[in-house]
């Protein structure tokens, strides 16, 4: 497995992704805490994207929201259960504070949280291959925890349940296993594929809690490939769940690839920006302006939708800077990109 300490300040990291500034961001105002970070340690470590960072700590983090405001951060939502806010940083660096905590299930879909700490956090989580987090703490940067061993799944591109009953008290993992192996391309050890297609033929996914359901929605915008994440989901029954009317028919295919394609030229040029509004507006393309607008109402983030809904004024004023005279030369046109 990789030095962690170098993969976070290797220069490639730090080019690839401004979320290492919020790590410093993090760490500089957040010393006194037990910081670590878990989903990029999956998706670095096995050569993915970063898509955002899961920042924990032990404490109430809806306490930081004023603290977080003035180094730069944005409350893009919260959840009061679970004691966890949304954040975005400057070049859209989305960032999730969580309070560790384990998680009791009365009734399927129906958590109950309590506080814990890290190791107890880390234990409760939905997969193995996401039951690993790096410490951010002066004393102790760089410090990998992995109680389950999912280094040995990512090695072998295995997605594992953590707890037996996962797919069974959390109806959204039947969802989120869907979303990885589509992203992936691994695939379920064989009692985890067992327990899925159990859990599917009994219909648990109508135990689907809202903000599940909010969370999986917004995930598919967040995706590198969020068409192809949308027509897997579609193929395994899950969009009648999450939202019917949205199928991957109502995306603008030939617009996608044009933005994939943007965004390959752009990562040669050394520009790595978050493309999730853009996506998501080009995946919807062709709701109704109803359907389109419920759908708005059912993410995860206001923050996120704001920053959807902007999209067209920020072009248009990008693009009357950009068409301006003194940017009319090439190497002037550079220069301001």
């Amino acid at each position: 497995m990789p030095d962690y300490v170098y993969l976070l300040e290797k220069p490639a990291f730090r080019r690839s992704t401004p979320r290492s500034d919020s790590i410093a961001h993090g760490r500089a105002r957040f010393r006194d805490y037990p910081l670590s970070h878990r989903d990029a340690v999956r998706d670095f470590t096995s050569g993915h994207a970063v898509r955002e960072l899961e920042v924990a700590l032990h404490g109430n983090a809806l306490k930081l929201k004023k603290s977080l405001e003035k180094i730069g951060g944005k409350i893009w939502g919260e959840d009061e259960p679970s004691r966890r806010l949304y954040l975005c940083f400057p070049g859209t660096v989305r960032v999730n504070l969580i309070s560790t905590h384990r998680v009791e299930y009365p009734k399927p879909g129906k958590p109950v949280f309590h506080f814990a700490s890290i190791h107890e956090d880390l234990r409760r989580r939905d997969l193995t291959v996401n039951s690993m987090a790096i410490s951010l703490n002066e004393g102790s940067f760089g410090l990998l925890m992995d109680p389950l061993n999912g280094a040995a799944d990512i090695e072998g591109r295995i997605l594992r349940l953590v707890s037996n009953y996962g797919f069974l008290d959390d109806p959204a993992l039947l969802i989120r296993a869907t979303r990885y192996r589509a992203r992936l391309g691994w695939e379920m050890d064989v009692r985890t594929q067992a327990r899925y297609d159990n859990a599917k033929a009994e219909g648990v996914i109508e135990s689907l809690s809202e903000h599940a359901r909010s969370e999986e929605l917004e995930q598919i915008g967040h995706e590198e490939d969020g068409l192809k994440v949308l027509r897997a989901l579609e193929e395994e029954g899950w969009m009648k769940v999450l939202f019917p009317a949205w199928t991957s028919a109502k995306a603008d295919e030939a617009k996608l690839a044009t933005l994939h394609e943007l965004a390959m030229q752009l990562q040669l040029q050394g520009i790595h920006p978050d493309m999730s509004a853009a996506q998501m507006q080009l995946l919807t393309a062709k709701l109704p302006p109803k359907e389109l607008s419920a759908l708005k109402r059912s993410l995860l983030r206001p923050g996120f939708v704001t920053e959807w809904n902007s999209l067209d004024s920020l072009a248009s004023g990008f693009a009357k800077v950009l068409l301006a005279k003194q940017n009319a030369k090439p190497s002037a046109a550079t220069s301001f990109l």
